[in-house]
């Protein structure tokens, strides 16, 4: 309990509007929810993405929280709002199309970062969280630009520091994704 006490004190909303590839705000509200004191601390993804999935191994989302910034709101109410920032987050263009880095529309990506809010927003689904359709279809572009030949992913291109902890992310953003070994994004998978 004061593990999540602490998490829901460090959460700060972020005002989302809509992105190129579609609205990211699935409940209307204008928000998301990063858990990052003071607004950014530069590393919003990693922290946020670590974050979701322990409260939604809670298995609560009805839960309302006691206190801190989202007090009176239910646990699935703020997972929706992180899924929405996730959403708005994810790069428009570009190389980094479809992935993302440190901080929402960075403009770049990195797979040591972008496997996060895919990771966390599997978990989400799991606890009700509506995932915008676009944030898959977009990903797609990220996993054919990080794939190497060889199955493992790079870095920031296929062939930059392709590595396990990398190709895994790899596979749990097609799975997100919804590769099911069969199917095919913008590329061949």
């Amino acid at each position: 309990d004061k593990g999540l006490t602490y998490l829901f004190s460090q959460a700060t909303t972020y005002n989302i509007s809509p992105q190129t590839a579609g609205n990211p705000d699935t409940n209307g509200n204008g928000i998301g929810v990063k858990f990052v004191p003071g607004g950014n601390n530069g590393r919003d993804t990693y922290v946020t993405g670590l974050v979701l999935p322990a409260i939604v191994a809670t298995g609560t989302p009805n839960a309302v929280i006691a206190s801190g910034p989202q007090a009176g709101r239910t646990y699935g109410a703020v997972v929706q709002d992180v899924v929405d920032y996730f959403a708005y987050g994810q790069n428009d263009g570009g190389y980094a199309r479809g992935g993302w880095r440190y901080y929402a529309n960075s403009g770049d990506a990195d797979s040591s970062t972008a496997q996060w809010p895919p990771l966390a927003m599997l978990y989400a689904q799991s606890f009700g969280a509506t995932i915008p359709a676009f944030v898959k279809n977009e990903l797609k572009y990220w996993i054919d630009t990080t794939q190497n030949a060889n199955g493992g992913s790079g870095y920031d291109g296929p062939y930059t520091y392709v590595n396990e902890s990398k190709t895994g992310g790899l596979l749990l953003m097609m799975d997100f994704a919804g590769y099911d070994g069969t199917s095919t994004g913008p590329g061949d998978n």
